[in-house]
């Protein structure tokens, strides 16, 4: 899922909006785009370092809710 919580953020205070803007100001992207990216490189960082591990393992300990958000984020983002 897109949505982080604060305990994402280790107890970051800063409300959503704000860390949107700043990520858009300064990196060209939504907070959303920049939690999935985050997310896709935990999963590639953890297929390489355990390429027998299930892809479903991968997925959820990167951050991903479900399959579907994960391979939704990949075809979005994925390629760039």
């Amino acid at each position: 899922s897109s949505d982080v919580c604060s305990s994402d953020l280790g107890g970051c205070t800063y409300n959503r909006s704000y860390v949107s803007r700043v990520l858009n100001e300064e990196m060209g992207c939504t907070f959303s785009a920049y939690v999935n990216r985050l997310r896709l490189q935990r999963a590639d960082d953890l297929r390489r370092q355990e390429p027998q591990a299930p892809i479903g393992d991968i997925i959820a300990r990167s951050g991903f809710d479900s399959p579907s958000n994960y391979y939704k984020a990949k075809r979005k983002y994925g390629e760039e």
